[in-house]
């Protein structure tokens, strides 16, 4: 009982959470672009903290769903509403990332770095496929929707990592925002290990079975990235102030 009051109320901690990400990168595009909707598809900045947004906003969307469907139905399918919210937000992280991916290549075009980012994401890759598969999740997946969410959800966070981990290789030269945006970068490998673990625990799988750990790991994700927003909104602030 104490177990499932703590995981409830971690769950509703990352709800929280994750509606501050929503908000606080709503105040970030205002404080930085203002109305600059009209130049969406021709501010490649714009474009890519944009998606940025948008990409968390839907997860939020999605934890806020999941959590109201739960707590009037005291269930949630494996695969249902939330899950529309959370693979457009995956896929809107996706573009926003390979959008600064492409971007900072085309800027310095160190090839070095090009390489070891796509290593690395291959390694990754490779190493999460592997781990879904030795798991039996096509086994102990309980619909074909679940099954399909369970594979999207943690080869979509790979993709994420491997285009943001333009971030760490070339933080030294990010005029703008480093520290925020590593912090961003940082939020996609938690999002990784919550969402291993979560999968994990719906496939019937021991590890995790409370749900305590996914749940501080989503809940640390989450106010990470609204942390990463916050300080984007203070140092504009301090920029235009100086």
């Amino acid at each position: 009982m104490v177990v499932e009051q703590l995981s409830n109320v971690l769950y509703l901690t990352t709800v929280s959470l994750a509606l501050l990400t929503a908000v606080s990168g709503l105040f970030m595009l205002n404080q930085l672009f203002k109305n600059k909707i009209k130049d969406l598809f021709t501010d490649k900045t714009f474009f890519i903290y944009f998606s940025l947004v948008i990409g968390y906003s839907l997860y939020a969307l999605g934890e806020l769903t999941y959590y109201l469907i739960f707590t009037v139905y005291d269930e949630v399918p494996p695969a249902s509403m939330p899950d529309v919210y959370w693979t457009l937000g995956a896929a809107t992280l996706i573009l926003s990332f390979f959008a600064f991916a492409w971007t900072f290549h085309k800027m310095h075009r160190e090839s070095s770095k090009l390489v070891m980012m796509a290593v690395g994401g291959v390694v990754l890759f490779g190493a999460v496929l592997l781990y879904l598969l030795q798991s039996d999740l096509a086994k102990l997946a309980t619909s074909q929707g679940h099954l399909f969410v369970s594979f999207f959800y943690p080869l979509a966070d790979c993709l994420i990592i491997t285009f943001g981990s333009i971030i760490p290789l070339y933080y030294s030269k990010i005029e703008n925002f480093r520290s925020s945006l590593l912090m961003l970068f940082i939020t996609s490998v938690g999002i990784l290990i919550a969402d291993l673990l979560y999968i994990s625990s719906t496939a019937g799988l021991e590890i995790d079975a409370s749900g305590i750990l996914h749940n501080i790991f989503y809940s640390s994700a989450y106010l990470l990235a609204a942390l990463g927003f916050i300080t984007m909104i203070f140092s504009a602030r301090r920029k235009m102030s100086a």
